[in-house]
Formats: C-alpha cells, sequence, structure tokens
C-alpha cells in the first residue's frame, strides 16, 4: 500500500523527467553540441524547472478545485499529481496547434517551457561549445595523420589525383600544404562513414557507435562536406606549375577560400564527435 499511496508522485515525476531529457535534446544532435558535462547540468537545471512547474501546477489544481482523490482499499489517493502532468504534456507537446493558442493558462505553461529549455541551453553552451571547438580546429589546433599507413594513403590519392602539387613553385607551397591537410582530413575522417565503415581511430564499441551517430544525426552536414571537398578537388586541378604567374595565383587564392570552406565544416563535424565522445579537456586536448 506504501506504493500505491505514492505512485501518483512517484509516476508522474519520473515521466516528467523523460519528457524533459527528450525535450532537451531535441534536436539530436544536441548532446554532441557541447561537453558531457555542461549537457548533463543544463538537463538537471532544467529538469529541476519543470519538476517544480509541476508542483505548483498540482497546488493550483488542488486549491482550486474540491479534492481530486480515489479511493482504494479504503485509502484516498490523490489524482493531483497525475492531472498536473498531463496538463503540462498537453502544454508542451499540443500547444503548437493554433486552436490551443486561445487557452490563456496553457500559452503559460508552454512559454514556461521554452524560456526554461532555452536558458538552460544557453547554460549548456548549446551548440557554442561546439563551434568555438570547431573554430580551435580550423585556425590553430595543429594535425598529423595518425599512423603511416594513413599518411601512405593521402600521399597516394594526391599522387594520382593531383599530381600537378608536387611541382608547384615554392611560393605556393603554403596553399599546398594546407590542401594535403584538407586531403588528409576527408580522408581518414569522413571518407569511412561514406562508405559504411569506421575509422581506425574509433576504438572500443562506444568510439565506434559514437562515430555511427554522428554519421547519422549530420546527414545534411555531411553531404554538404561532401559537395565542398568535390569543389575543393575541382578547383585543385587547375593548379599547374605550368600556369602563368598571375593565373596561378587567382587560381590559388579561389582555392584558399575553397579550402576554408571546406575546413570549417569538417572541423565542425569533427568537434561534435570529440565533443560526443570525450567527457574532460584532458582526453578532448589528446583526441
Amino acid at each position: 500500500m506504501n506504493f500505491l499511496a505514492h505512485a501518483p508522485w512517484i509516476v508522474p515525476a519520473a515521466l516528467l523527467s523523460l519528457l524533459a531529457f527528450r525535450s532537451f535534446n531535441q534536436p539530436p544532435t544536441n548532446r554532441s553540441s557541447t561537453t558531457f558535462f555542461l549537457f548533463y547540468f543544463g538537463l538537471f537545471l532544467y529538469d529541476t524547472m519543470l519538476l517544480v512547474l509541476w508542483i505548483l501546477v498540482v497546488a493550483f489544481t488542488t486549491l482550486s478545485s474540491a479534492p481530486l482523490t480515489i479511493n482504494i482499499e479504503g485509502h484516498q489517493i490523490s489524482l493531483a499529481p497525475t492531472l498536473a502532468f498531463a496538463l503540462l504534456l498537453v502544454a508542451s507537446q499540443l500547444a503548437k496547434a493554433e486552436h490551443f493558442n486561445d487557452i490563456k493558462w496553457l500559452g503559460k505553461i508552454k512559454n514556461f517551457d521554452e524560456i526554461a529549455r532555452k536558458l538552460c541551453m544557453s547554460l549548456a553552451a548549446i551548440p557554442r561549445q561546439a563551434d568555438q571547438l570547431a573554430l580551435q580546429l580550423t585556425t590553430s589546433a595543429g594535425y598529423d595523420a595518425p599512423d603511416e599507413a594513413s599518411k601512405t594513403a593521402v600521399q597516394d590519392f594526391i599522387n594520382t589525383k593531383l599530381p600537378g602539387l608536387m611541382t608547384l613553385p615554392e611560393d605556393a607551397q603554403k596553399t599546398a600544404n594546407r590542401l594535403r591537410r584538407a586531403v588528409s582530413l576527408f580522408l581518414i575522417f569522413l571518407r569511412p562513414g561514406l562508405h559504411g565503415t569506421v575509422p581506425e581511430f574509433a576504438t572500443g564499441q562506444y568510439g565506434r557507435s559514437g562515430y555511427n551517430k554522428i554519421f547519422e544525426r549530420n546527414p545534411r552536414v555531411v553531404a554538404q562536406i561532401e559537395s565542398s571537398f568535390d569543389g575543393l578537388m575541382q578547383d585543385a586541378h587547375g593548379m599547374s606549375a605550368n600556369s602563368g604567374a598571375k593565373t596561378r595565383r587567382q587560381k590559388e587564392r579561389a582555392l584558399r577560400k575553397q579550402i576554408a570552406e571546406f575546413e570549417i565544416l569538417i572541423c565542425g563535424l569533427i568537434a561534435r564527435y570529440v565533443l560526443y565522445q570525450d567527457k574532460t579537456a584532458g582526453q578532448r586536448q589528446r583526441r
């Protein structure tokens, strides 16, 4: 009987927490937009706010009407917590429909939910944390292929697809090095996923599942990266030591712009993988 007495409070509270998690992680890319700690800190605050709102609605329904109870084996069980949860559920899920806009109390609950969610997402740095890490990876982070096999694969790709890159003059080598970096990032990070596999650095079950989730939840970004790389390769084919100096410099400027656009896209996806995979700052730095 003790469980029956407390079930009207325990069950709605548990369901409300599940609702909070589902809402806070929409879209599903939110978790990979910030650190492990910040995401669950924001989720905890959001869940707490919804629980407080739920208790206030319970109090309001209890004070504004006759007691809502049901008799079970001679014990009076309050239905107010369940009713309050149902009202919150309606407000959060159905208030999007136009015919609910005229119900003032429903609109107030909906507004509270939206404000609480936005505030907690801001405190969790969603998606600011991913944007900051992507910028860091693009502008200042060093990059090396993880092993000799990867370096060989990158060099073979360049020798086959971009033979003119090896004969560029000295003043174009900075652009050539950035192009090598872009090719390395594409081959090592993105191409395995496009072929339905995972890269060698995604070790362990958690690493492989994390990599697959990043691909599954960001199909539009993956398509943009692939398209950007194709454009980059087209521009790179125009770079040749046999071109006139003026023509080569014009093509080099266009190629640098294309490389920068590609790096922003792919480093954004890499940042999401790192944030999803590595929980501490030390782990992210080593990654």
